[in-house]
């Protein structure tokens, strides 16, 4: 056979695959405008489920319509704070975000001590109590007992995590005088602890972790006690666990009106 030269059946298998793709060029591109049409359908769900599309920003909402009321939680911090000496700081941590896999989460659960004093579920944020009061800015007389910080509001994360508090919600909806971003924290305290006799931590975000090569406990808290320690030589590192504690073994009202729906909502389940 001449190397180029079409035979009648090469010629009749051309136009063989030639009507075949006509035939069936169609219901390829069906189901490849169905697979489109399914993948902007989910792409439509995950936006919806994350709360917000990309580069809008929501405002802040307070679902909750029942439970522990805000000056509850103020009740709570003077509690504290009254328990304090005047040269004294308290520190209460959020707890940490735990990876699951990759950049997924587990559920997120605040710490029980900052829930507690606050009602804020919001990672990442960092309550600071001072008896005798802290003044944040030179041109601002104001002393401020409570401050909270907290990451600020940004749309590129909130298009994964959906509408977060920032310091300007916190101050609106849940009663603390002064709320600042967290990358101030760190000066700040600074500034703080060098003229304070003691600071109270109670609950650190995460007190140890397990060394995957050995299985040996590295304990996070005992580390950051001693570098304490070693900046701030004068600073006693105490609890306020005992105080904590006791308020909690006491209900009060709301707490009281919680656990009565709690137990109705398990009745009801048994029924």
């Amino acid at each position: 056979r001449c190397p180029g030269r079409v035979t009648k059946r090469s010629e009749n298998t051309q136009n063989s695959r030639i009507m075949y793709s006509l035939h069936f060029a169609p219901h390829f591109l069906k189901l490849q405008l169905s697979g489109l049409a399914l993948a902007l359908w989910f792409l439509l769900l995950a936006t919806d489920a994350t709360a917000q599309a990309p580069g809008v920003s929501y405002p802040f909402e307070v679902h909750e319509q029942e439970g522990i009321l805000r000056n509850r939680y103020i009740e709570r911090r003077n509690h504290v704070l009254s328990a304090m000496p005047d040269s004294a700081v308290a520190v209460f941590f959020a707890a940490d975000v735990r990876t699951r896999q990759n950049d997924v989460d587990y559920p997120y659960r605040q710490s029980n001590e900052l829930l507690y004093l606050t009602g804020i579920s919001a990672p990442g944020a960092i309550l600071l109590l001072v008896p005798a009061g802290i003044q944040i800015k030179p041109d601002d007389t104001t002393r401020y007992r409570e401050v909270l910080f907290l990451p600020e509001r940004t749309t590129r994360s909130e298009v994964w995590t959906g509408v977060k508090p920032g310091p300007v919600e916190v101050e609106q909806y849940y009663g603390i005088p002064k709320a600042l971003p967290v990358k101030q924290w760190e000066n700040l305290s600074d500034e703080i602890l060098r003229r304070s006799i003691a600071i109270y931590i109670s609950q650190w975000p995460t007190p140890s972790v397990l060394n995957p090569f050995t299985d040996e406990k590295i304990d996070i808290a005992d580390t950051v006690k001693r570098e304490l320690k070693q900046k701030y030589p004068h600073l006693a590192i105490r609890s306020l666990q005992p105080v904590l504690t006791a308020m909690r073994e006491v209900k009060d009202a709301d707490e009281i009106v919680l656990m009565q729906k709690a137990v109705d909502i398990t009745i009801a389940g048994f029924l």
